[in-house]
Formats: structure tokens, C-alpha cells, sequence
């Protein structure tokens, strides 16, 4: 196998790959996808390490432990730099729970699990991307994991199935194709995990033969890489962030790439690619991609409000900076280019660069632990907060720490609270917009006239047909369901209270007798499904008194408001207005109802004249942006218990 052993129109479209992931991310809006230049990256990944590979078996020159310490020196100076920089930003301006969820995807990052990482949050326990700094480090992730098995994977195949490598790799990429076919309504899945990524490497892969000389006719690859270059663009210009991604709509892009790869040279496309400008970008690709996104969310954090046109423009221009800065300083000086260089790993000076970066991965890895088991170093904040708590700030940082402050844990006796000579029972039921609940109703319990018995579990959606695809918690979820149906059963349950995070599972809701995924067509037909999925388990089982408890208005401000002060003071402090739709459909669900039923909200008892973060005695009512702390739970509980006394009053006169 004969190639070109450096093709300059590669680096050029590694440029271009960069370009359209900076637009991407700073001007969403104008170049909406521009995502796709990750996917390129993937090609071209491809292609440069197959043909390495292959190359080095064919002289008899490859050695796996070589080619991992190569890798090595290639990829972990330059991420484990940005890693410490953003750790420096993150332990000055986050707030504790950031810092907590920052210090799980550092640990992520540095062990190549951020894909994994990304994948379990997405849903439920999601939050906004502009408050994950190394949340592209999931791509990274990717190809690192396939660095692992692709070498071997070419070696056994060239060395028992020699002339049939390529073969291999495109069923390999069939394969992975088809199942991101099989599991197209997981579109979480689908986007970070390896398996459904891979078809993207084997693309570049399989343009390794068509470099060959001779094997496509010249003007047939010029008229291609005119069409590849429009595609690209059209697709950055035109394809949706709600669009099926990667799947069917990554084709176009990842097949243009592979026909630049193959055919631009010596067409205008190549010309350009393999410009002095294109081909420094390029090659300073990786570094730039590693610092852009750090450096605007950590910027977007601090000024908390939308970024102004020049803004914009100085975040692109400081990402090219210090990505060149990077690469030149940090990331050609650890990189191992020659074969030389590998025959003389174990001089001193190797043997010196490879400790260092060990080392330094050793320390991110038990920095990343600890920060995560830390509940986010609360020692870092003291009293002064962005947001005047005056003398309530240190109760309250203290109070985060304990994260489940306002929440019962391995309860005894069941889980059965109040007085055991009562022996009419409450089913307190839902996920965790209900357990933020159980420890002041703990407190109260002894002085109520009915027993509760709780059954929560975070992230699961109790209903009849339906229920939440949460990952780890799926099988308590399951469990929690049973013992829902179980205790239904029972005669001494005089009625239920449920409630739920319910505009949390619009990605989330499948079907139980399948596990299929279900789609709404809106977020009306959606909350009207799963409220009246939930009527319906009442009503087929056992149709109790039932109130319907909605999740608590989101506090989007909090983590803004417990800032240091040097960081931005442009925080609103103010609750989200309930979504109308939402109170519609549990309102209908009621309604409906073939038992007594009725609904509360949150809301209600948290607002006066003005929704703000804290109650009347200056403690913060929120715990996280939809959580309420003990102190929001012991003001909203009594009303929601009021609410079922009465409820339960209309059953006795019924």
C-alpha cells in the first residue's frame, strides 16, 4: 500500500473543522451546524491513524506499546494544561454544586470517560451546557477509547485476514450504523457513545486505497471536491441542533470529508485547504479546539447576560491566540514525530517527558476524585456572596454542603412516618421533587393525623403505561413502582399525594412493556400524556383520594447568586413563572379523575408579590436550580398537606 505519507489538504480541513465548531459555539444562531466539524475531525482521525498503522505493520515497524505512548504524547500536555487552567477558574468563581459537577467531568476527562460522563447527565439531571467547561472534551473521549482497540483490531485482522483489512472496517461501519439505527430514539446514545460514532473513523478509514494512484480519475475527484465543499457548508448553514444527530445526518458531511481527503488536491478546494492560513489553523486545530470552549463558557459565566457582537469577535481571537500559544509551547514540544524518537523512548529525556505527563495525569485523576467527594470544597466560599445574605450566608453555604439537607434518608420502619397507633396510611409518592419534602414532613409527622409512606425515587416516572429512562436509578425506579402497586393494595391507604418533576421527562418517557421510547409532538401532548398516565394508574389499580403535586418553579439565578464577589453581580434572584401548559394538564388530570382528586403548586406558598430565592427570615428556599432546601420545604409542606386534608374530608362526606 503506497500513499502520500502527508497530504497538506488534511491540516487544511482540519482548519476548516475548527472554524466551523468556533462559529458553532459562539454564534449558534448563525452557523446552527457548525457541530458537524466534530464529526470531520473523526474522518480525518480515521484516515491519519489506519494509514499510520497499516503503514508500520507493512514494514514491519509497529509496535502497540509505541504506538499507545505516541498517542500519549500527542493528546494528554495539551488537555491536562487546559484541565488545570479551567480547575485555577473553576475553584475561584463556581459555586459548590458547579464546582462538585465540575470536579466529576475533570476526572472524566483525565481517565477518557467524559462521553460516558456526559451521557449518563443528559435528561433528567441535566444542566446547561454554558455551565460545563470541559463538556467537549467528550469527542476527545471518543477517539481515545478507539485508539485502544483500533490498533489491535487492524493487526489481527492484517495478520489472519490479510487483503480483506478493509473489508473488515466497513462492516465494522455498517454495523455501527445500524445500531445507531436500532437505538435512534436514544439520541443521547447515539451522540456520545463510541459505538455510534465509529462508522465516522472507518469512513476516513476506507479512503486509505482510493490515495492510491490511479484508482479514481482526476477530474471526476475535482467535480466531487466542489460538491464536498458546498455539502459542508450547507449543512453547517442549514442542519438543525434537533435534527437525528449523528446517524443519517452526519452522512453528508463525513462522506464529504472523506472525498476532500481523497480528491482536492489540485482543485481550487485543495488550493485553499492547502493555503499558508488553512494549514497553520490546522495544524494548531487540537489545541485551539481544547481551549475555545473553556474560555467562553468561563467568560459567558462571569458576565452572566448574552455576549454583544465584539465580545463575540474577542472570544474568537483570544481562542486562535492562546490555541496557537498551546500549540506551539506545549503540544509540538511533547509530540513524538520521528521513528527515531520511538527506538530512543527509554533515554533519559523520554523516559523524563512520559513520567511528567503520568504524573500529572496521576494528579488530575486524584483531583478530580476529591473534588467530587468534596461537595465542592466548601471551604473555598466565605460570607461574601455576589448575592447580600448578609448574616444567613455562612448557615447557608454550610447547608449545601449537606446536600440532602431537606431530605429523609434510610428511613426506619418502613418508611412509615407518624404515630403507630394511626393506622390510616398517605402513599407520598414521586421522584425527587417530592423527596425534597420527607424531611420536614419527618419533623411534623408525630403531630399528623394520618401515617405517610414514602415511596420516592429520584428520576423516575411513576405512572401506568409509561415510565422515565434514568440509567443507574432505572432498576430502584422499577422497584419503587412495585412497591407502589403493592401498597395500593393495601386496605389501610386512605389516599395518595404524587408528584413529579413533570416537564423533566420530556426526553425521558418510555413505554413499560417494551422499554421503546415515546415522542410527543409538543410539550402540550406531552404533559397531557404523562398526567393522565398517572391518573390512569390510580384509576386501574385503586382509585384513591389523589393530589397531584407540581415540581417547584425553577431558579435558574441560584448559582449566579452564590458566586464570589469577584464574580458578575447581574443576577436576578427571581423565581421562573410556572409553565401555563403545565398547570393546564395537571388541572385536567384532576378534573378527569374518577376518584376525588385535586393539585397543588409549589409556587402558591413560595411567592408573595415577588418570586425570590429567599423566605422572610433571609434563608435561601433552593438547594440546587429546582430543589427546595428544609427551609422551602417547611414553608411549602404545611399547604400541601392542608390541600389533602381537605381532600380527604371530601372522601369521609362522600
Amino acid at each position: 500500500m503506497k500513499t502520500k505519507d502527508y497530504i497538506p489538504e488534511i491540516d487544511g480541513l482540519r482548519g476548516l473543522a475548527v472554524l466551523l465548531v468556533l462559529f458553532f459555539h459562539l454564534l449558534p444562531s448563525s452557523l446552527p451546524g457548525g457541530f458537524i466539524g466534530v464529526d470531520i475531525f473523526f474522518v480525518i482521525s480515521g484516515f491519519v491513524i489506519t494509514k499510520k498503522i497499516l503503514r508500520d505493520i507493512e514494514t514491519d515497524k509497529f509496535s502497540i506499546v509505541n504506538f499507545y505512548i505516541n498517542r500519549v504524547h500527542r493528546l494528554f500536555p495539551a488537555l491536562l494544561l487546559v484541565l488545570f487552567v479551567s480547575l485555577f477558574f473553576a475553584f475561584h468563581i463556581f459555586s459548590l454544586d458547579e464546582f462538585r459537577r465540575f470536579g466529576a467531568s475533570f476526572l472524566s476527562a483525565t481517565i477518557s470517560l467524559s462521553n460516558f460522563k456526559f451521557w449518563r447527565e443528559s435528561g433528567y439531571f441535566d444542566v446547561g451546557a454554558d455551565q460545563k467547561p470541559l463538556l467537549h472534551t467528550w469527542s476527545l473521549s471518543v477517539e481515545e477509547q478507539l485508539y485502544i482497540l483500533w490498533p489491535i483490531l487492524i493487526l489481527v485482522a492484517y495478520k489472519y485476514l490479510r487483503g480483506r483489512v478493509f473489508l473488515i472496517i466497513a462492516l465494522i461501519g455498517l454495523v455501527s450504523i445500524c445500531a445507531s439505527s436500532v437505538f435512534l430514539d436514544d439520541s443521547a446514545s447515539i451522540f456520545f457513545l463510541t459505538p455510534f460514532r465509529v462508522y465516522e473513523f472507518c469512513i476516513g478509514a476506507l479512503c486509505i486505497p482510493l490515495t492510491t494512484k490511479n484508482k479514481v480519475p482526476r477530474y471526476s475527484l475535482t467535480l466531487f471536491s466542489y460538491l464536498a465543499i458546498i455539502a459542508i457548508l450547507f449543512q453547517s448553514f442549514f442542519l438543525g441542533q434537533t435534527d437525528t444527530f449523528p446517524f443519517y445526518n452526519a452522512l453528508p458531511a463525513c462522506v464529504s470529508a472523506g472525498i476532500l481527503i481523497v480528491g482536492s488536491q489540485g482543485s481550487w478546494v485543495g488550493k485553499f485547504l492547502s493555503s499558508r492560513s488553512m494549514l497553520f489553523l490546522g495544524r494548531s486545530s487540537y489545541s485551539i479546539y481544547l481551549v475555545h470552549w473553556p474560555l467562553i463558557v468561563f467568560y459567558k459565566y462571569y458576565v452572566y447576560r448574552d455576549l454583544h457582537l465584539t465580545e463575540v469577535s474577542t472570544l474568537l481571537l483570544a481562542s486562535l491566540f492562546f490555541g496557537f500559544l498551546l500549540h506551539f509551547s506545549v503540544e509540538k514540544r511533547f509530540r513524538i514525530n520521528s521513528k527515531e524518537q520511538l527506538k530512543t523512548i527509554f533515554l533519559r529525556k523520554n523516559i523524563v517527558r512520559f513520567g511528567t505527563i503520568i504524573s500529572l495525569a496521576s494528579v488530575a485523576t486524584l483531583t478530580g476524585a476529591i473534588i467530587r467527594t468534596s461537595d465542592g470544597m466548601p471551604w473555598r466560599i466565605t460570607t461574601g456572596l455576589a448575592f447580600d445574605f448578609n448574616e444567613n450566608a455562612a448557615a447557608y453555604v454550610e447547608a449545601l454542603v449537606k446536600r440532602r439537607k431537606g431530605v429523609l434518608r434510610d428511613c426506619p420502619n418502613d418508611c412509615l412516618l407518624g404515630n403507630k397507633e394511626i393506622e390510616e396510611i398517605v402513599l407520598f409518592v414521586g421522584d425527587s421533587h417530592m423527596d425534597h419534602y420527607t424531611l420536614a414532613l419527618s419533623e411534623m409527622s408525630d403531630s399528623l393525623p394520618y401515617r405517610f409512606k414514602l415511596i420516592t425515587s429520584a428520576g423516575c416516572f411513576f405512572g401506568q403505561s409509561y415510565t422515565s429512562d434514568t440509567g443507574a436509578f432505572e432498576s430502584d425506579c422499577l422497584e419503587k413502582q412495585d412497591e407502589l402497586i403493592h401498597w395500593l393494595s393495601n386496605p389501610n391507604v386512605i389516599g395518595v399525594m404524587h408528584g413529579q418533576r413533570w416537564p423533566g421527562y420530556r426526553n425521558l418517557i418510555i413505554q413499560k412493556n417494551d422499554n421503546s421510547h415515546v415522542r410527543f409532538e409538543n410539550s402540550d401532548s406531552f404533559l397531557e400524556a404523562i398526567t393522565g398516565d398517572v391518573k390512569d394508574l390510580y384509576e386501574k389499580t385503586r382509585p384513591l383520594p389523589l393530589l397531584l403535586v407540581g415540581d417547584s418553579p425553577d431558579a435558574p439565578d441560584i448559582n449566579c447568586a452564590i458566586k464570589n464577589k469577584s464574580s458578575s453581580p447581574n443576577c436576578k434572584n427571581l423565581l421562573q413563572e410556572n409553565n401555563a401548559s403545565k398547570i393546564k394538564a395537571i388541572s385536567n388530570a384532576s378534573d378527569d379523575y374518577a376518584g376525588l382528586s385535586d393539585y397543588y403548586l409549589p409556587r402558591q406558598s413560595l411567592c408573595d408579590q415577588e418570586c425570590g430565592l429567599l423566605d422572610k427570615h433571609g434563608d435561601m428556599m433552593y438547594i440546587d436550580s429546582n430543589h427546595l432546601s428544609l427551609s422551602g420545604a417547611r414553608i411549602v409542606l404545611p399547604q400541601l398537606l392542608t390541600k389533602f386534608y381537605h381532600l380527604a374530608a371530601q372522601r369521609e362526606n362522600y
